[in-house]
């Protein structure tokens, strides 16, 4: 066998070396990853709950990126939600909306139940509201949908897939969940080390196309 050939024989075995260490390196992987661990009620049919994915408890508040498609309209909205509570220790959200980095000039509360996570009652403007209505700002009406409200806290998910997410320019491995409420199927994406669900996707029987990103929180 001359020298070249010895060198090329050589080559090629540790090529083979190589692919099969990656290939166990992968498997490795695999098989080491460890779902997000929201609540005790995994490894049930019905794996997780509303108030496990999205604890609002040791949240002061929070920033979402809200998309709204239908039909051939979009809307956007960027929504920062600030947390206190009431005298009777209510949950009190409010909900400030933008155009581009300026606050418009809107002011809009959902006192929340916390050990339900129903709604009780709505400001805006100054003004009580009741809950089946809407505030009659487009903007402030689609931040709604990324309160704890949109959902009881006992309502139930299953698991989806496992997903790749995006939240403050890192890459995180996500459990995605699904539900069904009412005219509503809802997607949450979960992921360890983010305390609030990372996506939110809400497909309405209208056709309307709801994404929430989070962006921020503390």
């Amino acid at each position: 066998m001359s020298f070249v050939e010895e060198h090329r024989e050589i080559a090629y075995i540790i090529g083979i070396a190589l692919v099969i260490s990656m290939i166990g390196i992968m498997l490795l992987g695999i098989f080491s990853y460890k779902p997000p661990e929201i609540g005790s009620s995994q490894g049930t049919s019905a794996e997780f709950k509303w108030g496990e994915v999205y604890d609002i408890n040791n949240i002061k508040g929070y920033k979402y990126e809200l998309i709204n498609i239908y039909d051939d309209s979009l809307e956007r909205a960027s929504v920062l939600y600030y947390k206190t509570r009431d005298e009777e220790g209510n949950i009190k959200m409010q909900i400030i909306t933008f155009d581009e980095i300026k606050q418009r000039d809107v002011e809009a509360f959902v006192v929340v139940n916390p050990s339900t996570y129903n709604c009780i009652k709505k400001y805006f403007n100054g003004k009580s509201i009741e809950c089946s209505q809407k505030f009659g700002d487009s903007k402030t009406d689609l931040g709604e949908y990324a309160l704890p409200t949109l959902l009881d806290k006992n309502d139930e998910f299953s698991k989806s897939s496992m997903d790749n997410i995006v939240y403050n320019q890192k890459y995180f491995e996500a459990v995605k969940l699904e539900t069904q409420k009412n005219s509503m199927r809802i997607y949450v994406w979960v992921a360890e080390g983010i305390s609030l669900p990372a996506r939110i996707e809400i497909v309405k029987s209208d056709g309307s196309h709801i994404i929430a990103n989070l962006k921020s929180y503390n």
